[in-house]
C-alpha cells in the first residue's frame, strides 16, 4: 500500500547443509510487525517452519 515505492522480501528454503534466509528490504518492516497482523503472522509462519524443520 506504499504509494512511493515498496519493499522486496526473499525467501531460500534450506538445502542439505546450506540455511534458510529471510530477508524484508524495508526499514519500517520491524514497526510494521507491531500494527499489522499480516506481516507479524508471516514473521511467525517463518520462525515456525524454520524451528520444525530442526
Amino acid at each position: 500500500m506504499n504509494k512511493g515505492g515498496g519493499a522486496d522480501m526473499v525467501v531460500r528454503e534450506p538445502s542439505g547443509s546450506r540455511g534458510g534466509m529471510f530477508s524484508a528490504s524495508s526499514i519500517s518492516f520491524p514497526a510494521a510487525l507491531l500494527i499489522d497482523y499480516r506481516a507479524s503472522q508471516l514473521v511467525k509462519n517463518i520462525l515456525t517452519r524454520a524451528l520444525d524443520d530442526k
